[in-house]
């Protein structure tokens, strides 16, 4: 019942949190692909100055929708993300608890729960992630060359199977085991303090 809890907890918070930041997430991923001028040459419409002119013209060319482009992407892919994070956390918490580890219920614990989680979400996360920025760089092109999602990654899987798809999951790896690790230790550490209060 526990893992049941902590997999519907983890599916809604991370839901929440991809509506609430994609349209910051989008405007980021626009900045940085875009084509990088030599100095003194002059802007096409399509290059933005900054994350507010990236804000203002995708809001008056795209309109609202086109912040959320290829936000279905990481929607279907969190819900497991955050299922496999919460539930692979708690599961850890207690399979240290069954083994009379010392870090069974601190801090130092939950973040080696917390990494673990981090580096088992990757399998998910990389190509959901991939998918996403794919879509997000189209940027309402009149002839986009993806459907959506699921022609995304089809597309991808086709230009170079698997391993297309799973491009850049190591250092995938190497960003959200540490996060993970330092989300949980951060979190268990600050629950543990105020609540001795």
């Amino acid at each position: 019942m526990e893992t049941l809890r902590d997999l519907i907890a983890g599916t809604i918070g991370g839901v929440a949190g991809i509506v609430a930041g994609q349209p910051f997430d989008t405007v980021k991923v626009r900045l940085q692909t875009q084509a990088e001028l030599p100095a003194g040459a002059v802007a096409p419409d399509a290059h933005f100055r900054g994350p507010l002119d990236c804000a203002r013209k995708t809001l008056a060319g795209e309109g609202v929708r086109g912040f959320y482009r290829g936000m279905l992407s990481p929607i279907v892919g969190n819900a497991p993300i955050n299922a496999i994070v919460f539930a692979v956390e708690g599961q850890a918490m207690r399979a240290m608890a069954s083994m009379g580890s010392a870090h069974a219920d601190d801090a130092v614990g939950h973040a080696i729960a917390g990494g673990l989680s981090g580096f088992l979400q990757t399998t998910i996360s990389a190509p959901t992630e991939l998918v996403k920025i794919k879509l997000q760089v189209e940027r309402g092109s009149a002839s986009p060359l993806y459907r959506g999602p699921a022609d995304c990654a089809a597309y991808l899987y086709r230009a170079g199977g698997v391993r297309e798809l799973y491009r850049g999951f190591w250092l995938t790896v190497a960003r959200d085991t540490p996060a993970f690790a330092s989300y949980f230790f951060t979190y268990h550490s600050l629950k543990q303090r105020f609540a001795a209060r």
